[in-house]
């Protein structure tokens, strides 16, 4: 028996399926089984200094937004949370990045927002300087982008987005230039639904993270952000996307098996195992926590279990998910056994948390907009207080589905803002809320 032979039955007999290469891909592969055990990741994940003080001081702002000529402050009228509107416009529609990709530069300079000219099938980017002694505000036309996919770049001032089969780079009062492209080759004049969710790059700022979908299969790959060198790691015949590099380890990331309709019946498909992990070594494909089946029915409450929306810690060492019914869950990623803990009761849709994990928000639910309005809720893990920011923001008048109108709230990467898409006034536009008076309220 060849050597690559007995290394696949053991990876099959223990539960972890090694992923073929590119040139031995010849059918789509299904989800693989549940993992019998839990293998933890190749190597620990370092802890980043900011986040050692897992409930650190809070981070002040650098700019008083209350001197920005761009932006004006609105008050949330049932809790007196302030938040401040994006009110110079370069387009009918400013919408927040979606809640896994930071809408500010790291050094929270810029604020870079989609821009959409309702009923336009497409958005374009826009940027905001927060120096309210040097406003600037830019629209970039040429840079029309796919799905979720723009990141900032590590300047701030640039941005990489998925254009039809290219990952490509534009800068502010730049030109937009083509990273990668998928080959022509493998598109094989199949439809291309897309090229990544959104984009995330390696550890060691390497690869790309694709999670793309190509005729009627799904597919995870990497492109090489000096070489353009575009590798297929896997194909899937199931929906998996939502894919995530871990922010500490180049060879692991995670991905979300998800629910679709079938292409020529319509019929709503479920997924089994929401949240997977995977590396580039294609040593590892196996469920977040095995057993935490979707849609199950808990014993003891009746409620049905469904994970879903997920994203890492910054420090690495553990990825948060939400469930519908239940609220924000935390699996710590290098445990022997892996186990989700709640962290944050009560329903969430979406949601995210800051850098050392203190701070959390959420919307709730923009999925039930039909019936009730939508929340932007805000929580402070270690006083366990929660406070609304948005207690009732308006269903949006311009089709959701349009432009995926979720008001998709995150915190800035130091962790001095709340960034959201608001409908106050029946206006769709991008706000931020500084989080040093949200946890000053939360005293009152």
């Amino acid at each position: 028996m060849s050597l690559i032979r007995r290394t696949l039955l053991i990876g099959i007999a223990i539960g972890i399926l090694t992923v073929p290469a590119l040139s031995q891909q010849k059918a789509s592969a299904d989800n693989a089984a549940p993992a019998a055990t839990i293998a933890p990741a190749v190597k620990p994940a370092p802890v980043a200094e900011a986040t050692k003080d897992a409930f650190g001081p809070v981070t002040s702002p650098k700019y008083d937004l209350s001197k920005h000529p761009y932006f004006e402050s609105w008050i949330d009228p049932n809790t007196g949370v302030e938040s401040f509107i994006l009110t110079k416009r370069v387009a009918p529609l400013q919408q927040s990045f979606y809640f896994t990709a930071s809408s500010f530069s790291a050094d929270e300079e810029w604020l870079w927002f989609y821009a959409a000219f309702p009923p336009a099938a497409y958005r374009v980017l826009g940027a905001v300087s927060m120096d309210p002694n040097n406003p600037e505000i830019h629209l970039m036309l040429d840079a029309s982008f796919s799905s979720g996919s723009p990141m900032v770049d590590e300047t701030g001032k640039g941005v990489y987005y998925c254009s039809r089969a290219q990952i490509r780079h534009k800068t502010i009062g730049g030109e937009s230039k083509a990273i990668a492209t998928l080959p022509a080759k493998y598109i094989n004049k199949r439809r291309l639904g897309k090229l990544a969710s959104h984009l995330t790059l390696s550890a060691d700022g390497k690869y790309f993270l694709l999670d793309g979908e190509v005729g009627n299969h799904w597919f995870a790959g990497l492109a090489d952000r000096e070489t353009g060198e575009v590798k297929i790691l896997h194909e899937f015949g199931r929906r998996y996307e939502h894919a995530q590099f871990s922010p500490t380890d180049p060879d692991l990331f995670l991905l979300a098996q998800d629910w679709r309709n079938d292409p020529i019946s319509g019929r709503g498909l479920f997924y089994d195992h929401r949240t997977w992990l995977m590396n580039v070594s294609q040593t590892k494909f196996e469920p977040l926590v095995p057993g935490m089946w979707n849609r199950h029915v808990d014993p003891n409450t009746g409620e049905l279990d469904r994970p879903c929306h997920e994203w890492w810690g910054k420090d690495g060492s553990r990825i948060y998910y939400v469930d519908y019914n239940r609220g924000v869950y935390e699996v710590m990623v290098y445990d022997k056994v892996r186990k989700a803990k709640l962290v944050w009761p009560g329903s969430k849709c979406h949601a995210n948390s800051g850098p050392n994990d203190r701070f959390f928000t959420a919307d709730e639910t923009p999925y039930l907009w039909r019936r009730k309005p939508c929340q932007i809720q805000f929580f402070d893990r270690k006083t366990q207080k929660q406070i609304n920011i948005a207690s009732g923001l308006p269903r949006p008048t311009t089709p959701a589905q349009w432009y995926h109108l979720h008001p998709h709230p995150q915190i800035s990467p130091r962790g001095t803002y709340v960034v959201y898409t608001t409908t106050v006034g029946d206006v769709i536009n991008i706000a931020v809320a500084p989080i040093d008076k949200i946890v000053e309220k939360m005293k009152d």
